[in-house]
Order: structure tokens, then C-alpha cells, then sequence
């Protein structure tokens, strides 16, 4: 009742003139129409979302009606309240248009169309205190309130919308990199150059998230006020690999007939193989002693000429009933389509599918704050209006994203993201912060199926980290059981049971429902430090493969870092060498750390050989002594590692 009674006495103060006075007597008038709120998606069957994202820029287009006369300039003012106190600045906002002169009187949807159309106001998170809170959940009590100045009667000048509700959602940590050819492929890094990676303003403006959304290497590790000659996009991965010797990583929708790759035995698709890397890549990733969560997603990028039959792929992991989610993905940088596969990938990772068949917007879109309006790559940049119809496609349509700069999202994959549990408050569990991690590590399984002897096989391997990783939420709808045996500190045996949705649905199969197929996977299990790990097996809930256990060697692997030495200050170009001794299925991870350890970021995983080069033009300035190189090394079930410390990069 407050705050209903504080926004009627604001506007009662305004009929009183005590806002805001007409301007100069005109000889026409006009009315405030429709109100068109959104935050990135427009549709014509819903003006307004009743749902707004917390800290996420909005769009208010008015529609204004000429009742008589033939109108002239138009300036307007928008007034937004939370439970009753006005968020906007004192006097209202401006329109981004003022000086607007109405057209003709139409229906909203054509008014749409164009931005001189409507009187257009858009409300940026950052302008917006309250909407920056990060206590913000729901039932925030939000109304919208706007009035006109220009004509000669202001009786029906306010126009308002009230009584919707900001919802919290939390930003995912989206972490791009570069993705280089593998010492078996090095030659193809010459032959196509360095990946370029694109910004993200495509993934921003149409996806539900808050717009505090940021892109560091890794949430928190270098804040970029304290560096900002260092770019996040720096981080390469040496993972692609060229199975047939054509110079392609290929999909042919058929996996039957896609190039394979021997990987300890088993044959293996290149993309298989990339997503199997990506997904130790991911696992490497520490911020302040914790690993990876579920809000954090790892994009790669592919120089353009790479990929053949596909633009990108990400390992979105399905049920029988299509649903699933991922949390890897990798695309091409093409100059004017490679936000869009962004996008287009994330929708996938977040848990949706392809739009089969194909669907045009079913509204006109606004690129809310004008993110993507002069952007120096030709296909991105439309104006701030996405226009509905014909080939204007949604972002998760399986082709066609190249086609057109109006590529946007419509309100059915919009809304699916909204209420996604993914983003929600409920969803995030955060177990490892109730614990102290320096009790704690975490093995995690690794499973990368394929053929042998033509029978389909899983290849498995499990690394111990020193560090704690959330254990996945248990899928509804499992294909795999994993089973991690262990012996804790105490001397007591444990046996820890993993249901795991290890499906992948395979690009161009939706229409048939068909191409589920099984996909790599990896697995966290947080166990207390000191832990023994005495076997893994995973077996098929269908059937499709034998049960596999695998159990530790008798010796642990061992591991001795060459260079660089202790105290280094790091050259441009720096070579990262260690010697292993162990079992013939060695392999490797390095991780590098700015603060002694506390965070990691992965340099390396399963290279040829124990030794690289890194360019310090990669990672971030570290100060003296702060600097830590770890290098991991495996067997498939034990792990050791070893660290150099007390290095420094300087620019």
C-alpha cells in the first residue's frame, strides 16, 4: 500500500504541474499509447515481460497516437519506481529520441519496426543503482511511467506500467581461448594463423543474464584496472588435432564416416578428442582454491578454414527426453558469424536445442545499451532494431546465422532461458564452500567412448587435484554409472556411486530424433586430502559397451621440472620442460599461477612430450616472486605433481 500511495501522489504532483510544465503551446495533441518494455526480446503477442533480470539493461519504446491535428517535436521523461521509490534520475530520464515527431496512427507491432517509429528510453544497469544490488532476488515491485511534453493538452500526456517484478539470475563465466594445432598438427597453426576471438556483446544482448556480466580468464584471477595490457582472449590451447592428414577437424554428420584418431587404443572422432581436451581444459581452471562450477563455461576458438561441415560444436549432454545441458564448446572466428556461433553454442550449453525447422522471429528485437550498433564487424551490426520476418532467423536455428544481421532470439528460447534452473538462485549449490579446502581434493573421471576391435569402448582416466570442484547435480535420466573406490585417511574403504548423462546429440539429427550417440564426460568427486583412489569402473545403464574398472599401477608416476628454475623472471618465449617416469600411458597437465598457487589457469593438457613453449604475452603481469608453474602427470589413475615457484613476468 506504500508504495502504491507514494506513486500516485507522484502522479498527482505531476497533473498538478509540479513535475514537468508543457512546452510552448502547440496546435495539435497527442496521446501516450502502448508501453513496450524489453530486455532484449520483443514479441507481439506480450508488450511487456512481467519478469525483469536484475542489473540487465531495458528498453521502454511508447507508442504516441496523434489525436489531433498534425504533430510536431516530441520530448519525453520516464519515471521508473521500485516499491515506491524512484530509481531514475531526479526529473526522469530522457528519451533517446527526443525531438521524435509521430507518424501516422498504425498498430504497435509495424510501429516497431524502426527506431523513429517510437519514443524510445533505455534504462542501463550501471546507471541504475538498485538494479546493481547483488541482494536482488524477486519480487522487486517495479512500475514504469512516462510522460510527453510538446502538445497542447496534457490531460492524457502519462502513460504507466506497473506491478513487475525483477528476478535475480546469475551471470555465467564464459572463459574464451584460443585453440592452436597439437605438435602433430603444428604445421596447420602457419597455414591458418592465430584464432582471432571475437567479443562477446552478441551472447550479452540476447541471452537473459545480468549485464554485470564479465569476461576475465578466470573469475577474479586479474582484475583488469591492475593490467590492462593484458587481454583475456590471450590463453591458447595446443588441442586440436588432425586425425586423416587434411588439414580439417570434420563432421559429416555421420559418425561412421568422420576421420578417427588412435587415443590410448581407442579410435576416436577429432571433435571428440577437442571436446575430451576442452573438458580437462575446464577442470584446470581454480579461482581462490575452488575448481570450475556449474557457472563456468569454456568456449574455444577456431581459426576460420579450420572446421569443415560444422561452424562449431558443443558438447551438450542430453536424456532420452532432450534435455541436458554442457558446459564446453568450440567455434570458428569468423569476422562477421563468430559472435553469432557464440551465442548460437552457449544456447546449447545452457540447454537448448536446435530450432527444427527453422523459425523467424516472431517479433522485432532491440539491442538494448546499443551493444552490438556500430560494431566494427559488418554482420553484426543492424542498427539497435532486429526486424521480424522472412529469413530473419532465431539464434538457435541449425543454419542461416551468417545470413543476416537481424539474427536475434525469439520469445520461445528467451523465455526457456529465463526460467532455466540453470541461472537460478536455487540452482547454485556451492557445497565446497562449506568446507575448508585445504582438507580437500578432488578426482575427477574422465571418460572418452569410442571403437575397438569395432566395439564401442570407454576410455577412462582419473586426475586428483589439490583442490575442491562441486560434484555434478545427479541427472534424472543417467546412461552411466561411475564408481569410484577409494580408502580414506582413516583406513576406511568407501565406494562413491556417479550417475552420469553421457549422451550427445549429434548436429543434424533433431528432425528424426535421432543421433544421440555417447559423448565425453567428466566427473568431480570432492574426497578429503590424503585419500588413496584403489579402482574406477564405469558401466551402461544400455547396454552399450562392457563394463570397464580400471585400477592404479603399482608405482605412482613420477615428475621432475627442468625448467624453468626457481625464482625465473619469465622470457617473451619460455620453454616449460619436466621429466616423467611411470607407466606407457603417461600424460600431462600444466597449470600457471599469479598468486602462489591460490588460482590456476591451464597452459597444457595431455601435450606431446614433456616439453613447450609458452609466450608470456599470454598471461598476465606477475608480480615479483607471486608466479607458480604445477605440472601434473598421470598414469590414468594416480597423479603426482610438482611445482616451480617464486617466478615473476614483467612488460
Amino acid at each position: 500500500m506504500l508504495r502504491r500511495l507514494a506513486f500516485l501522489a507522484f502522479l498527482a504532483a505531476y497533473s498538478l504541474g509540479g513535475i514537468g510544465q508543457a512546452h510552448a503551446q502547440a496546435q495539435f495533441d497527442v496521446s501516450v499509447g502502448d508501453i513496450h518494455i524489453t530486455q532484449g526480446v520483443q514479441d507481439i503477442t506480450q508488450i511487456f515481460w512481467t519478469e525483469l533480470v536484475a542489473q540487465r539493461n531495458t528498453a521502454v519504446r511508447v507508442q504516441v497516437n496523434r489525436v489531433t491535428g498534425i504533430p510536431g517535436p516530441i520530448t519525453g521523461k520516464l519515471h521508473v519506481f521500485v516499491d515506491g521509490q524512484e530509481i531514475t534520475p531526479s526529473g526522469g530520464l530522457d528519451a533517446l529520441n527526443n525531438g521524435f515527431v509521430p507518424p501516422p496512427n498504425t498498430a504497435l507491432f509495424q510501429l516497431l519496426q524502426t527506431e523513429q517509429d517510437t519514443l524510445n528510453f533505455e534504462l542501463l544497469a550501471d546507471d541504475v543503482p538498485l538494479l546493481l544490488n547483488p541482494n536482488v532476488d524477486v519480487s522487486q515491485n517495479v512500475d514504469f511511467m512516462v510522460e510527453i511534453f510538446g502538445d497542447n493538452d496534457v490531460s492524457n500526456n502519462t502513460g504507466q506500467v506497473n506491478d513487475l517484478t525483477l528476478v535475480r539470475r546469475y551471470s555465467p563465466t564464459v572463459i574464451h581461448f584460443r585453440l592452436l594445432w597439437d605438435a602433430n598438427s603444428a604445421t596447420l597453426n602457419n597455414q591458418y594463423g592465430e584464432p582471432q576471438p571475437m567479443d562477446d556483446r552478441m551472447l550479452q544482448a540476447v541471452w537473459p543474464i545480468p549485464d554485470n556480466y564479465v569476461q576475465p580468464p578466470v573469475p577474479n584471477f586479474v582484475p583488469p584496472e591492475l593490467d590492462p595490457s593484458y587481454s583475456p582472449y590471450h590463453l591458447r590451447a595446443h588441442i586440436l588435432t588432425d586425425c586423416n592428414g587434411d588439414g580439417l577437424i570434420t563432421y559429416t554428420g555421420n559418425r561412421n564416416n568422420d576421420p578417427k584418431c588412435q587415443y590410448n587404443n581407442v579410435e576416436v572422432t577429432e571433435y571428440e578428442l577437442i571436446l575430451n581436451r576442452l573438458l580437462q581444459w575446464r577442470h584446470g581452471i581454480v579461482q581462490a582454491g575452488f575448481g570450475p562450477d556449474d557457472y563456468t563455461y569454456v568456449f574455444g576458438w577456431v581459426a576460420d578454414g579450420g572446421l569443415t561441415g560444422h561452424d562449431g560444436l558443443a558438447l551438450q549432454q542430453l536424456d532420452s527426453n532432450g534435455d541436458g545441458f554442457g558446459v564446453v564448446s568450440y567455434g570458428i572466428d569468423h569476422p562477421e558469424r563468430g559472435q553469432q556461433v557464440l551465442a548460437h553454442e552457449f544456447g546449447h550449453m545452457i540447454g537448448l536445442d536446435h530450432n527444427i525447422p527453422g523459425r523467424a522471429l516472431n517479433g522485432t528485437g532491440w539491442d538494448v545499451g546499443a551493444r552490438l550498433h556500430q560494431h566494427p564487424l559488418p554482420m553484426q551490426d543492424g542498427g539497435r532494431v532486429k526486424q521480424a520476418g522472412g529469413i530473419y532467423g532465431d539464434i538457435m536455428n541449425a543454419s542461416g546465422l551468417e545470413t543476416t544481421v537481424n539474427t536475434w532470439i525469439d520469445l520461445q528460447n528467451y523465455q526457456a532461458v529465463l526460467d532455466s534452473p540453470r541461472l537460478s538462485p536455487a540452482y547454485r549449490r556451492l557445497r565446497c564452500g562449506e568446507i575448508n579446502p585445504k582438507d580437500t581434493e578432488t578426482i575427477v573421471v574422465y571418460g572418452l567412448p569410442g571403437q575397438a576391435d569395432k566395439q564401442t569402448v570407454i576410455d577412462v582416466q582419473a586426475f586428483t587435484y589439490p583442490w575442491c570442484t562441486e560434484p555434478d547435480v545427479a541427472p534424472e535420466q543417467p546412461n552411466l554409472i561411475v564408481t569410484i573406490e577409494v580408502q580414506e585417511p582413516s583406513g576406511k574403504h568407501a565406494i562413491h556411486a556417479a550417475p552420469v548423462n553421457a549422451r550427445m546429440l549429434l548436429p543434424g539429427f533433431e528432425e528424426k530424433g535421432k543421433g544421440l550417440t555417447l559423448a565425453p564426460f567428466a566427473t568431480p568427486l570432492p574426497v578429503q586430502k590424503g585419500t588413496q583412489l584403489l579402482a574406477v569402473t564405469v558401466e551402461s545403464l544400455e547396454d552399450a559397451f562392457s563394463p570397464v574398472k580400471v585400477i592404479p599401477s603399482d608405482h605412482e608416476p613420477q615428475v621432475t621440472i627442468l625448467s624453468p628454475t626457481p625464482g625465473a623472471t619469465l622470457a617473451a618465449e619460455t620453454v616449460i620442460s619436466w621429466q616423467a617416469k611411470g607407466d606407457d600411458r603417461l600424460s600431462s597437465q600444466v597449470l600457471y599461477s599469479v598468486d602462489q598457487g591460490k588460482s590456476f589457469i591451464p597452459l597444457a593438457v595431455s601435450p606431446n612430450g614433456t616439453k613447450f613453449t609458452i609466450h608470456t604475452r599470454d598471461l598476465p603481469t606477475t608480480e615479483s616472486g607471486q608466479g607458480l608453474i604445477r605440472v601434473l602427470v598421470n598414469d590414468g589413475l594416480n597423479t603426482t605433481y610438482q611445482d616451480v615457484g617464486r617466478l615473476s613476468i614483467r612488460r
